[in-house]
């Protein structure tokens, strides 16, 4: 009965209706036992095109019915504009604000000059009187048009975008942020505010935003987020000095705020690990992007992170973070050193499931740096350390393996590898590339010895040289997942790897090559290894054959991608020869050997073996 679906999940509901809007958009009309289920949840989020077309003209004839009560139930109205005129674009968003009253937020695909003063002029009109939230500026020269149009919006408005002005490279004074971002000073207007966006190109300790985040109202404040892009590294050094000077200790706590993200192109300091840590003790989220790259040379940059930071403030911080329920915190740059304590308090404090270990690039400046991943839902509770150490530190690969081997449900082994369209020739490879190689294949070999709850395997962009592989173990092991993407390797390599994998329920491949082969093929030899399914991921190709050799047969396959997805056909020996004499960048080509399959899948297209 339709009384029955108010109390579907929400989920459902949105399905339901989000398909119902593309039939039936004046569902009011020809559904009437629906209407006070159907209404609210079909209009409340309005995704429009600007051109025009059947639906949209549809749409505005039936809000501005007069007989029509569904304009009160929208809410959320989105534009998209791909190739649209600005005067069809803005014709419908005015038609639509000026007939919905109780619209919350407008969102366009690309914001212009024009739209935030349409926005100015309805809200001067008395129009848009509920308006929480308009789209970001964005390309930023439109910035102060947008300022203008949320200034008069402030009684409403629950989320601000706020930037500093672009002439203003650096901030070193705290005494003048306000000055540097124009908007900030009218923060203390706006009653409702529950989320802030800040930007700045300019560099500028943490610290130093204490004195807009208090201009905001007291326990309002839900999620903030410091975006610091673009920030060139002459201004770290320059202003590193400076900052050490600035007070951390914020002026007021936030306790009211739950979600933190952060954007930041400079290296972080004492400074702004305590301010965080201060600032923000009851954060349910945080998320960190953090975009460092290696500008100094190998000692520059381990003398200049410990210049300003130092072990037991860069510790504190990450027992802090590993604290938060929710945390996507990477790419955190600390000394060696500091590394080697976190890996030991890490293990005492935390037990995680999950562990990273990625090289960095060996032809860049070197690094250690750590990363916290930590999340909970219904079915499953995830808590993933990230280490990135340089290849010569071998040591500290071996450190965090033995100190989690017991531990580790889920491993990550990244290289820097770069895809390249042939692939990698052994003998070419670099002191520094043998050296992260080596390191990849020693984890890859303890892990697969000493590692008792592992289950599934991830190996991206590495080089696997098969002289490096040496395991000695009788142990066999049965892995939930085993997904290997970007990586070079040759045949005797998976021969080695298969006398160990006895079954992988999950194989995933994705473009990976072998010593002097182009791109276009790879060839899997794991002999000893039963499979469930073969996942194939092959993002640019259309067309895939396939050939599965197991003792008892061999079988051919050729899928193909059409305007609708095909079956799967069974090939010849000789069909299969003839194409696979055509490879190009439109045919790829897998061969797997292997004890035993189940099931090939690429791109939803299919195959199940019937042997």
């Amino acid at each position: 009965m339709p009384s029955s679906w108010a109390n579907l999940p929400n989920e459902i509901l949105k399905q339901v209706f989000s398909y119902i809007d593309g039939c039936h958009l004046r569902l009011h009309y020809v559904c009437r036992a629906w209407r006070p289920t159907a209404q609210e949840r079909l209009y409340s989020d309005i995704h429009v095109l600007a051109n025009g077309h059947v639906r949209e003209q549809l749409l505005a004839r039936t809000l501005g019915d007069l007989n029509c009560q569904a304009r009160h139930y929208v809410k959320n109205l989105t534009i998209d504009k791909y190739g649209e005129t600005i005067d069809k674009n803005y014709a419908l968003l005015t038609s639509i604000c000026s007939i919905c009253p109780n619209i919350t937020s407008i969102s366009i695909g690309a914001p212009s000059q024009q739209f935030y003063q349409l926005i100015y002029r309805l809200r001067e009109s008395d129009h848009l009187q509920k308006i929480q939230r308009i789209t970001e500026p964005w390309p930023k020269e439109y910035i102060a048009d947008y300022c203008k149009a949320i200034l008069l919006m402030k009684f409403s408005a629950t989320e601000i975008f706020i930037y500093s002005d672009p002439t203003i490279t650096s901030v070193p004074e705290s005494s003048l942020v306000l000055e540097a971002f124009p908007v900030a000073k009218h923060l203390e207007e706006f009653p409702c505010l529950e989320k802030v966006v800040i930007t700045t190109s300019a560099y500028m300790a943490l610290p130093q935003f204490d004195k807009i985040l208090d201009m905001c109202p007291k326990n309002k404040l839900k999620v903030v987020h410091l975006k610091l892009q673009n920030v060139e590294v002459d201004q770290q050094r320059r202003h590193s000095s400076a900052a050490k000077q600035i007070n951390a200790k914020p002026q007021r706590v936030l306790s009211s705020v739950k979600e933190l993200e952060l954007e930041n192109d400079a290296l972080l300091t004492d400074q702004d690990l305590m301010y965080i840590m201060e600032k923000f003790p009851s954060l349910e989220s945080l998320k960190a992007t953090l975009y460092e790259s290696g500008y100094f040379s190998d000692d520059e940059n381990y003398s200049f992170i410990r210049s300003i930071q130092s072990m037991d403030t860069a510790l504190r911080f990450i027992r802090y973070l590993w604290r938060i329920p929710c945390c996507d915190f990477g790419g955190f740059r600390i000394a060696p050193e500091t590394m080697v304590e976190a890996i030991l308090q890490t293990s005492k404090r935390v037990s995680i499931n999950s562990m990273e270990i990625k090289s960095t690039h060996p032809h860049e400046p070197q690094f250690t740096s750590l990363g916290v991943v930590k999340w909970t839902t219904e079915r499953q509770k995830m808590r993933r350390a990230c280490f990135c150490i340089p290849p010569h530190m071998e040591a500290l690969y071996q450190q965090a393996l033995e100190t989690f081997s017991s531990q580790v449900e889920e491993l990550y082994l990244t290289g820097s590898a770069e895809y390249s369209d042939r692939g990698v020739n052994m003998d070419d490879l670099d002191e520094e590339e043998i050296a992260e190689s080596r390191a990849i294949v020693s984890a890859l070999e303890y892990a697969l010895s000493n590692f008792s709850s592992l289950k599934e395997l991830h190996l991206s962009a590495a080089t696997l040289p098969t002289e490096l592989f040496n395991n000695e173990s009788t142990k066999k092991l049965r892995l939930d997942s085993l997904r290997i993407a970007y990586c070079s390797m040759d045949i005797s390599t998976m021969n080695a790897l298969s006398e160990i994998l006895e079954y992988v329920e999950d194989l995933i491949l994705e473009r990976n090559s072998r010593e002097y082969q182009w791109c276009f093929a790879e060839e899997m030899y794991m002999p000893q290894t039963a499979f469930g399914t073969i996942v194939l991921i092959h993002e640019y190709e259309f067309h895939y054959i396939v050939k599965m050799s197991t003792n008892a047969r061999t079988v051919y396959i050729d899928f193909k991608h059409g305007d609708f997805m095909d079956e799967p056909e069974r090939l010849t020996e000789e069909q299969y020869n003839s194409l696979k004499g055509q490879l190009d960048s439109d045919v790829y080509c897998t061969e797997i050997n292997c004890a035993k399959w189940s099931t090939i899948d690429f791109s939803g297209i299919v195959f199940n073996n019937d042997e």
